[in-house]
């Protein structure tokens, strides 16, 4: 399936408001009924794999420390009604959350609902986002996480058959895999995250096919998916799909626009992908070919 290549929609990410404001968009879903149907109009673009955050359904905020049972029973609806909406797609939750959250209140979701996927955070990470307009920092956050957290994460993903989808923000969180690689079940899946002020790789195609070597001559059995916050993201994913990476990312999490200054939603941020892929010769993977290509089950008819 070298030629394959498989589609994430990244429908509503844990920063990104709704609204009309600047830095927001009115497409964003929030709700577990706007993202099933969000999800569904993906699924239909050519996304296999959608990439799920928790929100408030009354303010559409993310939740914070002390609100674990919240997050994890607006977590319930969305993957029930994601799952209704779209029976053959693959469920990938965040445990990487939202500035504010405990590192329990993240992990709390796969023991509970066991989803087929989750994002993994594969160490310490420092990030912001800043505004040109205020010239200030509007967000300005340390997540720590040490190895003992990292293993302990791991051991829950692996206990409850979640498969891991660790996000790496910079070349040296794959060392800090390397470290604790007994505790994942081969093959690894990588998602390289760039773009984001602060402890991240820049949104660049060379910079993307540096960090891809090293994962490839680190990992050789693992396969990669790549995206990019802001603009970036389109040539990163192009350069991605040339490479031969096995899954490129979309959505409203990372990005707002389908140009510049051109507002877009999750469905045709993935049509956009596919015209892209397509445009560089790799054919869109279905939902059983994506579960192959990532070694998850497929489900009986």
């Amino acid at each position: 399936m070298g030629d394959k290549i498989i589609i994430t929609a990244a429908l509503t990410g844990g920063i990104n408001m709704k609204g009309n404001g600047p830095g927001q968009t009115p497409h964003i879903p929030i709700t577990a009924d706007e993202m099933a149907a969000d999800a569904r109009r993906c699924y239909d673009a050519g996304a296999t794999v959608i990439h799920l955050h928790s929100r408030n359904p009354d303010n559409g905020m993310f939740y914070v420390a002390g609100q674990g049972k919240e997050n994890l029973e607006a977590y319930r609806q969305i993957v029930t009604k994601v799952r209704a909406a779209c029976p053959k797609a693959i469920i990938n939750i965040s445990t990487g959350g939202s500035p504010g959250q405990t590192l329990e209140d993240r992990l709390m979701p796969v023991p509970e609902l066991k989803p087929e996927m989750a994002s993994y955070t594969p160490g310490a990470l420092t990030f912001g986002m800043y505004s040109r307009t205020h010239q200030q920092f509007i967000y300005d956050v340390t997540q720590p996480l040490t190895f003992k957290d990292m293993k302990h994460f791991a051991d829950t993903f692996a206990e409850h058959d979640t498969k891991p989808e660790i996000e790496a923000y910079c070349a040296s969180m794959l060392n800090n895999i390397k470290i604790i690689e007994t505790a994942f079940k081969a093959p690894i899946h990588f998602n390289i995250v760039m773009g984001l002020s602060g402890q991240c790789t820049p949104a660049t195609p060379k910079n993307l096919a540096r960090v891809y070597e090293t994962a490839r001559e680190m990992f050789p059995t693992g396969t990669c998916s790549v995206c990019a916050v802001g603009l970036g993201q389109w040539a990163v994913i192009t350069q991605g799909a040339i490479l031969g990476l096995e899954n490129i990312r979309v959505g409203l999490e990372d990005n707002l626009y389908l140009k510049e200054g051109v507002l877009g939603t999750n469905a045709q941020m993935v049509e956009k992908a596919v015209m892209l892929a397509e445009g560089v010769g790799r054919q869109i993977a279905t939902a059983d070919e994506a579960r192959q290509m990532l070694s998850l089950p497929i489900p009986r008819a």
